[in-house]
């Protein structure tokens, strides 16, 4: 290291001082060279009612340039009625309230990178701008949502899966095809029962 400073012009004799290098040095290794995010992404299910969506995700965490993220959204039918269960109707991207979210359960949750995370508000864009009657029941539902976001993430899911008008149940058959998963996050008490 003090060859490499020798070998250096410095523009003024007194930058040769050992301390001078050696605050150069620490600077140096203290400076972040690239910023780095983390927002965890928690995965919850809420037992069948009359709210919904039943399956929803909750990003917590903070963006490489310091911006805060706090939300939370699942999608669900803009309105509800009992349409839902005849066919397709308007779906919405929904963000639920902070007492949802604590009679919910936390099935899991993972760390991601900006890129990652940016890619799940992507795909919740992407949910949002289908044209006309884009929640089904039996076709695309919270649990459709929640599946998509795992599947661009790399997780494993049982194509083949029974339940995916079963929020706890798919969640729970997901972490089980997930080593990864196994430890994420610990379940807490169903208060519904």
């Amino acid at each position: 290291m003090i060859n490499f400073f020798n070998k250096i012009r410095w523009p003024h004799h007194y930058l040769k001082s050992n301390l001078l290098r050696t605050l150069v040095c620490v600077l140096s290794f203290l400076w972040p060279s690239t910023a780095y995010a983390d927002v965890t992404v928690a995965f919850y299910s809420h037992d069948f009612g009359n709210n919904f969506p039943h399956a929803f995700l909750v990003a917590n965490g903070t963006l490489a340039d310091g911006t805060q993220v706090d939300e939370n959204f699942g999608f669900t039918a803009k309105t509800l009625s009992p349409r839902i269960l005849l066919g397709s109707v308007k779906g919405i991207m929904k963000a639920v309230s902070p007492a949802y979210i604590k009679k919910s359960d936390m099935q899991f949750s993972i760390t991601l990178d900006e890129q990652e995370y940016q890619r799940v508000k992507m795909l919740m864009v992407k949910w949002q701008s289908i044209p006309g009657k884009s929640y089904n029941v039996k076709k695309r539902n919270c649990v459709f949502f929640v599946r998509d976001v795992l599947i661009m993430l790399g997780y494993k899911i049982n194509t083949d899966t029974t339940f995916m008008k079963k929020p706890k149940s798919f969640l729970r058959e997901t972490k089980a095809l997930n080593p990864s998963l196994q430890n994420a996050a610990p379940l807490k008490a169903n208060k519904q029962g």
